[in-house]
């Protein structure tokens, strides 16, 4: 039985991370300070340890220490806020594999107790290994394989849900800088007037409220890795310090003086066409061309068909041993579902697909009546053929073929209500009434 440590004051974050350890199979165990913690820890082994590193009677450094010396095997997770980012740091150099910046979702926990899973492959939101049958696909991971002993740069493009951040992560862990940091960034994730300060780091003083100096992402990542996600985001103020970052590995804190030195591989993602906002002066070409020495383009699931039955299969496969259900099959009637879809979502879509249905499914087989209606369309709405049968009342199997033309048409329209009744033929507020009675809303598309 896998044992998890979870020492944090916040209530809140704490269930948190215990629901998400329970979720994963782990017996969890829990403290809310210095004192608790060192008592837990001298209990028992622990596999994995979630530690915030700002606790009631102290500074959490110490437990990093003695968790990692009393548990040599034990992945250390320390939690810490945008302000702590420099302990985190110390954490790291002092035994801890990992870190999470506050606020994290369930999946950035999710992709930490993954990590500890599979030490040895490339972690990521949605997988731990790159699946794939597809020729294309296939000639992209061998081009990632002859690069990654490299220091050239990468930018890596594709629709959301690809795979992008995984083949970067690849990349990283099949390179020399390895055994160093892997920092992902989400360029449009951080307010602008706080993004400089989350690359670049502060000097104390630097502006109100900056009481202490505070290490920034280029810093934290080391010798490593540095992965800019949704880079076409990046503020065009910025774009010339990360310029003189990639062309001499200089950098300056904000509010500070000193020019500083990053060692890093810079590793940029993107879903739009960057030297098409270079000439719409959006973004700096001369940015554009340091980023792109290498560029790799994934191609949309859509236009890999051979990987859509594969990846159903390991997807399958894996959240049957997460939830510890045993299912084993999919009906041909959904595999020829999924293979009309157009996958707007790709891979993180056909993911979600999959791990609802094995959730909800019934008996060893996932069968359509277990799928949500987006993915039970060839086109977008819901099809009569894929209702009939699935022993449901008239009334309800209405509702259904209802809700998918309504989602199916905020899919079109991008969440646009208004456009979207008129794609349908109705009026507005009919179009609002419904989707109170489906508890739908606009991002239901």
């Amino acid at each position: 039985m896998k044992r998890l440590l979870v020492v944090d004051d916040e209530p809140i974050m704490g269930d948190f991370l215990c629901a998400a350890g329970e979720r994963e199979g782990y017996t969890v165990t829990r403290a809310d300070s210095i004192r608790t913690g060192r008592e837990k820890v001298g209990t028992k082994p622990f596999d994995v340890a979630f530690l915030d590193i700002r606790l009631p009677d102290g500074d959490g450094l110490g437990l990093v220490v003695e968790v990692r010396s009393k548990h040599p095997r034990c992945h250390i997770c320390v939690i810490t806020a945008y302000g702590t980012v420099d302990t985190a740091v110390s954490a790291m150099k002092l035994g801890a594999n990992d870190f999470l910046l506050k606020p994290f979702s369930f999946e950035d926990v999710e992709r930490v107790l993954a990590r500890t899973d599979r030490p040895a492959k490339p972690e990521t939101g949605y997988t731990q290994t790159l699946v794939t049958r597809d020729p294309k696909m296939k000639e992209l991971l061998d081009l990632v394989m002859r690069i990654a002993p490299t220091d050239a740069g990468v930018l890596i493009s594709g629709e959301s849900g690809t795979g992008k951040e995984l083949i970067a992560r690849t990349l990283h862990h099949t390179s020399h800088r390895s055994d160093f940091p892997f920092v992902a960034v989400n360029c449009s994730a951080i307010p602008e007037n706080l993004l400089e300060a989350e690359l670049f780091g502060y000097e104390r003083g630097a502006f109100t409220g900056a009481e202490r100096r505070k290490l920034g992402l280029v810093e934290i990542a080391g010798s490593g890795t540095l992965f800019l996600d949704e880079i076409a985001e990046l503020p065009i103020a910025l774009q010339p310090k990360l310029l003189r970052v990639l062309e001499g590995g200089e950098f300056r804190r904000v509010g500070g003086q000193e020019t500083l030195r990053a060692d890093i591989r810079v590793i940029a993602a993107t879903n739009k066409n960057l030297l098409e906002l270079s000439k719409k002066n959006q973004f700096r070409e001369d940015l554009y061309y340091r980023l792109s020495v290498i560029p790799i383009e994934i191609p949309p699931l859509r236009c890999r068909p051979d990987d859509i039955g594969l990846l159903t299969e390991y997807f399958l496969k894996e959240y049957s041993r997460r939830y510890a259900r045993d299912i084993s099959h999919v009906a041909p009637t959904v595999l020829d579902v999924f293979q009309k879809y157009p996958w707007p979502g790709n891979v993180r879509e056909l993911e979600n697909v999959i791990q609802r249905a094995v959730a909800l499914a019934d008996g060893d087989t996932v069968r359509s009546v277990s799928l949500p209606v987006q993915s039970q369309t060839a086109g977008g709405t819901v099809r009569p053929e894929h209702l009939v049968g699935a022993g449901k009342p008239y009334d309800e199997l209405v509702d259904e073929f209802e809700r998918g033309l309504i989602a199916e048409a905020l899919r079109r329209t991008a969440g646009n209500q208004t456009d979207a009744a008129d794609l349908l033929g109705i009026k507005r507020t009919t179009l609002v009434m419904k989707l109170k009675k489906f508890v739908m809303d606009s991002s239901s598309g």
